[in-house]
């Protein structure tokens, strides 16, 4: 027999650490961003305002399926609307979020979950669910179950995230990108090496952590000021979040920090995730003093040689369509979000302001 119950305390969120990482492998949505360590940190920093609504689908007293929600009130035109979304929607930029669901179990669990959303239907107007993989097989089965109990929703492409599918050389993958990035590549990392004494660094102790995720906030912060842009970790609850994070991924030896050194100062950074068989690039950062250098360009051709030597299968650019990601790579991603409208007034009035909107922006881009 198949159940739901719903987890609205801390103490039982934190009670779930075994049980959600082992169900996230066992899933087709297994990433990162869904573990544990990730989403428990995420309600830490950022979910104290909200109402936590962690749905944990039961078949014979065993947990099949996790919905990772909670409920946020948020102003949407003259309405305060309850809305449920993912934890780890927003703040901290979680790439792909999904439903936790055992393989097989994807149409039983959903019409679980959201038979009980409509049962309290009362509670919420609208269910908004971003960064899902347009691959997702959650995609197709929250069509049909809204479609049998009544409900408005759509499906909107909202990011690319560029990708690399990795060959088991880097002469291989060299090999697929133009002659003018090939040359780049060389060109940038000989006209280093004669300048300094250049070495790529991997943190691989606990005690180097500290130090290490300081340089990456200083040099992120170089970064985004030669862009005029405050950065994420101006902002205290992203930096927070970071360094709470960070021990346990390095346990887990999911987290993945280098460095570009140029007579052993730490010139570039970047913090990636390797989770399975991927590198998942995340943040990055500079000294815009050696800029003319381009470490970044030399940077990303040693990790990706890394990630090849180690029998990485896929370095993932995550979120963003900036033009520096598609000089490595022609492939992407699409990620969509779901929006899900109930049969309350609030509910309806939201799905007619959202299909004004969207006849609006259709009727601008065919005038354009």
């Amino acid at each position: 027999m198949i159940s739901v119950k719903k987890i609205d305390k801390e103490s039982e969120f934190s009670d779930l650490e075994t049980t959600w990482n082992s169900l996230l492998k066992q899933s087709d949505a297994d990433n990162p961003f869904l573990t544990y360590q990730w989403l428990h940190s995420w309600w830490k920093f950022y979910g104290q305002e909200s109402e936590l609504m962690l749905l944990a689908v039961q078949h014979d007293q065993e947990i099949v399926a996790l919905a990772p929600l909670m409920v946020r009130t948020k102003p949407l035109g003259f309405l305060r609307a309850r809305e449920i979304v993912f934890l780890g929607s927003f703040g901290v930029g979680s790439d792909y979020l999904d439903f936790i669901i055992r393989k097989g179990y994807e149409h039983a669990a959903l019409e679980v979950i959201f038979g009980h959303l409509a049962t309290s239907e009362r509670k919420w107007h609208l269910i908004s669910l971003t960064n899902v993989p347009d691959d997702s097989a959650s995609i197709d089965h929250i069509n049909k179950t809204c479609k049998k109990l009544g409900y408005f929703n759509s499906v909107t492409p909202s990011v690319l995230c560029p990708t690399i599918q990795l060959p088991s050389t880097w002469d291989e993958y060299v090999s697929t990108l133009s002659k003018s990035m090939r040359s780049t590549i060389r060109r940038k990392y000989n006209k280093l090496s004669k300048s300094a004494e250049i070495d790529y660094e991997v943190i691989r102790g606990k005690t180097d952590l500290g130090a290490a995720m300081s340089d990456l906030i200083h040099l992120n912060r170089l970064r985004m000021k030669t862009k005029n842009l405050q950065g994420a970790f101006c902002d205290s609850s992203f930096t927070q979040f970071h360094k709470n994070l960070i021990p346990t991924f390095f346990k887990n030896n999911i987290l993945h920090l280098s460095f570009l050194k140029a007579n052993d100062t730490r010139i570039a950074a970047l913090y990636n995730f390797i989770y399975n068989d991927t590198c998942y690039y995340y943040q990055s950062g500079l000294d815009p003093a050696w800029a003319k250098f381009s470490p970044g360009t030399v940077l990303f051709s040693l990790s990706i040689r890394e990630a090849i030597h180690n029998n990485i299968r896929v370095y993932d650019f995550l979120q963003g369509d900036e033009s520096y990601k598609f000089n490595w790579t022609n492939m992407n991603r699409q990620c969509v979000s779901i929006f899900i409208y109930n049969k309350t007034l609030a509910g309806l009035l939201l799905y007619c302001l959202f299909l004004i909107k969207y006849y609006i922006r259709k009727t601008l881009r065919i005038t354009r």
